[in-house]
């Protein structure tokens, strides 16, 4: 398994994905971070945005996930989502309908807005997982 990292992608209901990559991308509270076999041990807190997932071959792979932690030890990467979906798991009408609604109920008072950030980072997230992986 040389310059190999094994991920899982695990949420409360399923385990969405687990297999052998070259490199991961994540986007962490603190930015951005690509993940090389050998990696020193690493636990951080992800945002809603695309796990970017490539293999030896230059092939690309995409996951929407929802916040969550990544653990990286011993050439394996774990992360634990509240949420995570593959791009072809995605509606693309009901995650832009999902935004809008999110969007429109950060303007109004009645609402939370804490929930409704989360909410439209996570729909965000999930269009900009299809985007990438160039599903229409």
């Amino acid at each position: 398994m040389a310059n190999k990292i094994h991920v899982e992608i695990i949420t409360p209901g399923r385990t969405v994905l687990s297999d052998d990559f070259s490199m991961v991308v994540v986007r962490a509270l603190d930015g951005e971070m690509g993940i090389l076999a050998d990696h020193l041990p690493l636990i951080a807190s992800l945002q809603e945005w695309p796990v970017k997932l490539k293999t030896d071959d230059e092939c690309v792979r995409y996951v929407s996930v929802s916040g969550g932690f990544m653990e990286v030890r011993d050439n394996r990467i774990t992360i634990l989502a509240t949420a995570a979906e593959l791009p072809e798991e995605i509606d693309a009408k009901r995650a832009e309908a999902a935004k809008e609604r999110a969007s429109a109920r950060l303007t109004d008072e009645q609402y939370d807005h804490m929930r409704s950030e989360t909410a439209l980072r996570r729909a965000a997230g999930r269009l900009k997982t299809l985007e990438m992986a160039n599903i229409h």
